[in-house]
């Protein structure tokens, strides 16, 4: 059984919880988290034929409505070949909107993409934390302001109308 989760909003605005929307047929479980900085995407379990689809789905939905997106799969116990195509979404998803994402693999996501020859292709993060840091540093960067140039009148050319 897949659980997958619909947000609610608390009073404060920021934070959320989840409903659980049930699915049969499906080994994993996936869920979203919201913070001001960050959608993150948890999936684990297994990830294979079944649920690709499913999962490709929503986390691309969830890619367009953040400032960022960090997909967790450190959880994900088996991780089928064609799981790749969901990172592709991914990072095809995020290319196309402009938005910084991470990934953090799980053994079994690892050996996949090693396989594949794709393991130094994405964004990937060690842990949760790590790839925060990563955003927070993104985002003080994006809202720091900018210096005005001056441009300075430049001199008349000694070369020009001389002979």
């Amino acid at each position: 059984m897949s659980v997958a989760h619909e947000p609610t909003t608390f009073e404060d605005g920021l934070s959320y919880r989840f409903t659980d929307l049930t699915t049969d047929r499906s080994p994993a479980d996936w869920r979203a988290q919201w913070s001001p900085l960050v959608t993150v995407v948890s999936v684990s379990g297994d990830v294979d034929a079944r649920n690709i689809a499913s999962v490709t789905a929503y986390t691309t939905r969830l890619a367009q409505a953040g400032d960022a997106l960090l997909l967790d799969l450190s959880g994900v116990e088996f991780f089928a070949v064609q799981g790749i195509s969901i990172l592709g979404a991914v990072e095809n998803t995020c290319r196309s909107t402009k938005l910084p994402w991470a990934l953090i693999n799980s053994r079994a996501v690892e050996r996949v993409l090693r396989v594949s020859g794709q393991s130094d292709t994405l964004p990937t993060a060690s842990s949760v934390p790590e790839a925060m840091q990563y955003f927070a540093h993104l985002a003080r960067m994006l809202a720091r302001p900018r210096r005005a140039r001056v441009l300075l009148p430049m001199p008349p050319s000694s070369s020009a109308g001389s002979r």
